[in-house]
């Protein structure tokens, strides 16, 4: 429920509300700029409109991460305020079709950005097949760009994936990453 509601701010509200809770000096002071809720490419223009406004307003650059989905291409302009991009590309056992979770040119771009990870989250061992033959084999990205993760909604999923998930990340010589909210704090939002 907690991503159906919102408020919606112009760039000087935000603003404000940064200023007013410490986010500001939060964020000259190393802490990082995390963007997500799918694909937050879609709003690239006014990411970068509201990155400018706190330089031009604060005369520094914040750190930003973006959470992406991986089907929409970032501008040359989005690409270069970027400090890291956690990349999540969807999998069949998303649920999605091929057609819309899997663009092999914006992977490929992605894969290329300085700080570009993939991560998966993997439901199956069977699932590391379709991310040798759709992006190892393919050259999209690096093994060392790879990062696995356990699906589940709630800790008793999560804690039946978990080990699964560990041994193909050994096996395959790649990294692992738990779902930390799941495994703290279960099925609540909003935290």
């Amino acid at each position: 429920e907690v991503w159906r509601q919102g408020n919606p701010y112009t760039i000087e509200e935000l603003l404000d509300v940064f200023e007013k809770n410490n986010v500001v000096e939060d964020l000259r002071n190393g802490h990082h700029l995390v963007l997500t809720g799918g694909s937050p490419i879609k709003q690239q223009g006014m990411l970068i409109e509201f990155y400018n406004e706190i330089v031009k307003k604060h005369l520094f650059l914040p750190y930003i991460e973006i959470e992406n989905e991986c089907t929409l291409m970032p501008s040359r302009q989005m690409s270069l305020i970027v400090n890291c991009w956690n990349n999540s590309p969807k999998l069949s056992n998303s649920g999605m079709n091929k057609e819309q979770r899997y663009k092999p040119a914006i992977i490929k771009l992605l894969s290329t950005l300085n700080n570009s990870w993939f991560k998966f989250v993997i439901s199956k061992e069977e699932d590391w097949k379709e991310i040798e033959d759709d992006f190892l084999n393919s050259d999209l990205i690096k093994r060392k760009q790879i990062i696995l993760m356990p699906e589940g909604q709630c800790q008793e999923e999560l804690n039946k994936k978990r080990e699964m998930v560990m041994e193909l990340a050994v096996k395959e010589n790649v990294r692992f990453t738990d779902r930390l909210h799941i495994t703290i704090w279960n099925r609540k939002t909003g935290v």
